[in-house]
Parts: structure tokens; sequence; C-alpha cells
């Protein structure tokens, strides 16, 4: 499996965005009070 140098690494620089984002969404979910409120 072939990929040029620099969309391999734009490639994984999207993953590592996309990681980040889930990773501070989640964070939110967890530690929203708002959630154990009915």
């Amino acid at each position: 499996m072939e990929i040029e140098d620099g969309k391999f690494v734009y490639f994984q620089e999207e993953i590592n965005k996309a990681l980040s984002f889930l990773k501070s969404y989640l964070n939110g979910l967890t530690n929203n009070p708002l959630i154990n409120k009915e």
C-alpha cells in the first residue's frame, strides 16, 4: 500500500483532529450536568 507522503501526513492530521474532537465531545457528555437532570 503506497501513499504519497503529503497525503499520508494530511490523512494522519485529519484522524488526529477527529480523535481529539471525539474525546472532547465525549468528555463534554460525561461532564455535562444536564444529563443527570430530568
